[in-house]
């Protein structure tokens, strides 16, 4: 509960923070202290008294000497969540009530403990929202699940996940033979921004070809030479400013292609755009298309060019 009073100038501002806490150890001395103020508002007992703390905040000056003083309740905000609310967020401090409570058919609305305590697999959740140890709280006597059984489903299947692990193997472009055409997409969204990291990218400088979409080059941009032992293959400039219409095309200096060419579609809403270059007798058509522009259309045009 939050009590008000006035200020000399008749405005209404906070003074003081009634809190009821759990424990009814926390506050005692607050609470004999004002217990007859207590009693003349009608204040419950049980509640304390959390008053606007002063600080000096101030860095004094021999020159310029300066004051500055904050009064405030101490206070911080938080939010309260369910369990199953709070699934996939990670948090920094978390308080996990585990008090037990009573079942959703009970008509019993007080406060008061229930016979119902949290599941082994809410109280995980949980506290697993925690980003570290020294971030959470446990609200309650907290007592440890039994361990599950061996029958459980969730134990039995981790169980035949750890004989039989998953052989997962992950090739990069550089880990390709050289007999292989590879080629590197990507949208860059500022090609110049982003010299540095595709000169540092090592599937980019080992791929054959790099495409670029949303390039946002003018055509005044000097890029010819910016990626060693590579040649700009092909490039579309920016018609005025820079946007996200063009695309650019770098190949290996040993790698021999066809002239690439590009077809651009534009409506008020968007546009789209396909890149296509010869690579030993194999067509390679690269796409892009703006979040806005029409998808049934966007099929329409790459079918019209496969045919």
């Amino acid at each position: 509960m939050i009590e008000y009073g006035t200020t000399s100038t008749n405005v209404r501002v906070p003074i003081c923070c009634w809190m009821d806490f759990r424990n009814p150890l926390i506050g005692i001395a607050k609470k004999r202290a004002k217990i007859h103020y207590m009693r003349r508002k009608g204040i419950n007992l049980d509640w304390v008294a959390v008053g606007k703390v002063t600080k000096n905040l101030s860095k004094n000056s021999k020159a310029k000497p300066l004051q500055i003083v904050r009064t405030q309740i101490p206070l911080v905000a938080a939010n309260g969540m369910t369990i199953m609310k709070s699934q996939g967020s990670s948090l920094p401090s978390v308080v996990v009530h585990v008090i037990r409570y009573r079942g959703k058919n009970s008509n019993n609305k007080t406060h008061e403990p229930g016979d119902r305590k949290i599941t082994r697999e809410s109280l995980y959740v949980a506290c697993s929202r925690a980003t570290s140890l020294n971030g959470l709280y446990i609200n309650g006597k907290f007592t440890p699940p039994k361990a599950p059984p061996k029958d459980d489903a969730v134990s039995v299947e981790m169980t035949r996940l750890r004989d039989a692990p998953m052989k997962f193997s992950l090739r990069f472009l550089q880990d390709i033979p050289p007999e292989f055409v590879k080629i590197y997409f990507h949208n860059v969204q500022s090609f110049i921004s982003h010299i540095p990291d595709v000169i540092c990218d090592q599937c980019a400088v080992g791929s054959d070809i790099m495409a670029f979409v949303e390039p946002h080059l003018l055509a005044n941009d000097q890029i010819e030479d910016s990626v060693r032992n590579y040649i700009c293959d092909f490039r579309d400039n920016c018609r005025s400013t820079r946007n996200s219409e063009m695309a650019l095309v770098f190949r290996r200096k040993e790698v021999n292609t066809t002239s690439a060419r590009i077809l651009k579609y534009f409506k008020p809403t968007g546009h789209c755009l396909f890149a296509s270059l010869s690579v030993h007798d194999v067509t390679v058509i690269m796409t892009y298309k703006s979040p806005n522009y029409s998808k049934s259309e966007f099929v329409q045009h790459l079918r019209s060019l496969l045919s």
